[in-house]
């Protein structure tokens, strides 16, 4: 029997670790439920988008007033009063589901909340477990957090699926509900010192103001560099991706090929089980392949994986598909995201980050109308085919970027 990895044995961790997991387990549930529900009252992938668009908005228009207020808060509090709000929004999603009330605006405007919520919890979960397990032993923690969430994807969609099939999605609605119950308890259960506000470890990181001017200096590097530009717009790119799939997925089985929630849990779970595997393999060919040209080739899998979708007639096809986008993308984040501060110098680290996050918020807003009004108005398979046309383009545009002939431990900004 192995032994616990050291970070486990820390009972304020294994407490955080086990309500993430719990709250990462159950949101499966609802994204697969929520969309399906609404596509079925509805029969509008334009409306469904517009609706599941609300949640990224409220990201968008809250991240840097939230970063700002965040910092001089106590980080358990607002974890506790964000994961309150979240199991009463979602409790009442399932209420109004069961009694078949819930419309639109409702759904988009609840929505908004959880996407609120949901910002200022992790805005706060990340220092909080910084506090929690100190920062030499950050890694670990963020390893055994990242296994979580690898879990729950692989295993929660599949999970979900076969839930709403015999019971309806109602009940998969109150999972998610019930995991945040389980998160809210688990943070009334610690003790966390957190430093006082202003001290070293926690210095506050600027206003509003001064965030947004710190994005604009980030744009007006990448957009003069086109390594790191290159690579911010490819990040933009995959989540933009990432997000238009899984709301084609659901358009695809329900509408198009007119099967079951249980075969899209399945197909979902097949994402999962890609993301998984790209994330082995990476290990072992990031030694043998040349950092760029391991992005381009991430980046045509992807696309491949896009267009067997666009293509799938049958349950098999449809889950190779999603198994091979899913894995691509999973390698290509990893490669995209760990090379971005190669190229950058470290007094304008903070300023590309702000602008890769503002340019990422933007592209996972616009692709999910993208992907409900493309389905809406030319068909979910012309919509996949578009995604797999933009991850085509992003594999030639990153093996044209010259970059440096040097091994990546080498480069220097």
């Amino acid at each position: 029997m192995k032994p616990m990895p050291g970070v486990l044995k820390d009972p304020v961790f294994r407490l955080l670790w086990f309500g993430r997991f719990a709250s990462l387990f159950g949101t499966r549930f609802s994204d697969l439920a929520l969309p399906w529900v609404l596509l079925q009252s509805t029969a509008s992938p334009w409306q469904v988008a517009l609706v599941v668009a609300c949640e990224q908005a409220a990201t968008f228009l809250l991240s840097l007033p939230a970063g700002a207020w965040v910092e001089r808060q106590r980080k358990r509090d607002v974890a506790l009063a964000a994961e309150t709000l979240r199991f009463a929004v979602m409790l009442l999603l399932a209420v109004l589901v069961f009694f078949d009330e819930l419309s639109s605006w409702t759904a988009g405007l609840a929505l908004f909340v959880m996407g609120a919520a949901g910002l200022f919890f992790s805005t706060a979960y990340r220092p909080l477990l910084v506090f929690a397990v100190g920062r030499n032993r950050l890694p670990a923690a963020y390893n055994l957090n990242e296994g979580a969430d690898a879990v729950s994807t692989l295993l929660g969609p599949v999970a979900a699926g076969a839930l709403m099939t015999a019971f309806g999605p109602t009940w998969a609605l109150a999972v998610d509900a019930l995991s945040y119950l389980i998160s809210l308890a688990t943070l009334m259960a610690i003790r966390v010192r957190e430093p006082a506000s202003g001290a070293d470890d926690e210095r506050p990181a600027g206003t509003v103001r001064e965030r947004f001017r710190a994005s604009l200096a980030g744009f007006r590097y990448i957009l003069g560099h086109p390594v790191p530009g290159t690579l911010v717009g490819i990040g933009s790119l995959l989540g933009f991706s990432a997000v238009a799939s899984s709301l084609l997925v659901t358009v695809l089985v329900q509408q198009d090929l007119r099967w079951s929630a249980a075969q899209a849990g399945w197909i979902y779970s097949a994402m999962g089980a890609g993301n998984v595997t790209g994330v082995v393999v990476l290990g072992w060919m990031q030694r043998a392949v040349p950092w760029a040209m391991l992005l381009a080739a991430a980046l045509l899998a992807a696309a491949g994986g896009a267009a067997v979708l666009a293509f799938s007639t049958t349950f098999p096809a449809a889950l190779l598909g999603a198994f091979l986008l899913d894995g691509a993308l999973s390698v290509a984040f990893v490669v995209q995201a760990s090379h971005v501060p190669v190229f950058t110098p470290d007094r304008l680290l903070a300023r590309v980050h702000a602008a890769a996050s503002l340019a990422d918020d933007t592209a996972r807003l616009l692709a999910r109308l993208f992907a409900g009004g493309l389905a809406e108005t030319l068909g979910v398979r012309a919509a996949f085919l578009a995604c797999a046309l933009l991850l085509g383009g992003g594999a030639v545009l990153a093996h044209r970027t010259r970059i440096k002939e040097e091994p990546v431990a080498e480069v220097r900004p």
